[in-house]
């Protein structure tokens, strides 16, 4: 028997490698995420770019330059994007959305997420200003130390700067958003259920027996017990 086990493992036509190549799948997984990233700063660009034309219709080329390069900077922040970008956006559309309301035409910088998401952040005050805001401080209510404020001026020569500001920031995807589409939940426990096998049917080739080497006699033997 052991010939006839010598004779298949070196002739058998329907041997198949099934060596697991573990370096090729996370080369290929890094691969796969190194595209996703590149596809989307390819989008932001592309979106970034629209809303530059978008911005230049309000205040002209120059000053549409001066607010993307001021959100250029807080774009090469990791913590600027997550925090800083999010918060200046809602404070700007509320500025634009409601323009007679004078609680969203003054932002108090002492508000404790003001000032960690906007004042802490480098640029985040710059493109404030460079928006149309004017820093205003004052002597503190309880006369220590002095109380700071954003405030939009009363003139609507104020408002082609805000539009555009706003614009821009338009062009910078939600960083809660998945940037592919909204991704798949994973089920609850309670209905989770047998997970489903892949089945796959193997059909084997045609082989021309002529080719395959001959088998020993011993394989064809039948023992007495046979």
């Amino acid at each position: 028997m052991d010939d006839l086990s010598n004779w298949f493992k070196k002739n058998n036509p329907f041997k198949t490698d099934s060596t697991f190549k573990g370096k090729g799948h996370v080369l290929g997984a890094k691969d796969d995420e190194e595209k996703r990233k590149q596809n989307q700063q390819q989008r932001e660009d592309t979106n970034l770019a629209a809303a530059r034309i978008k911005a230049e219709q309000h205040v002209g080329p120059e000053a549409a330059a001066s607010l993307q390069k001021l959100l250029q900077q807080l774009l090469s922040s990791t913590t600027a994007r997550s925090t800083c970008i999010p918060v200046l956006r809602k404070l700007l559309n509320n500025a634009v959305n409601e323009p007679d309301v004078p609680k969203f035409q003054r932002i108090r910088l002492t508000n404790p997420k003001i000032q960690a998401t906007v004042v802490e952040v480098s640029g985040g005050l710059e493109y404030l200003q460079a928006a149309g805001f004017e820093l205003n401080f004052t002597d503190a209510a309880d006369g220590e130390g002095a109380e700071g404020f954003a405030v939009l001026p009363d003139e609507r020569s104020a408002m082609p700067l805000l539009h555009a500001a706003v614009a821009l920031l338009q062009a910078v995807p939600d960083p809660d958003t998945p940037p592919d589409g909204p991704q798949p939940q994973p089920r609850a426990a309670s209905q989770a259920g047998p997970v489903p096998r892949m089945t796959q049917v193997l059909v084997p080739p045609e082989v021309d027996v002529s080719l395959l080497a001959p088998m020993p006699d011993a394989g064809l033997q039948m023992s007495g017990a046979e």
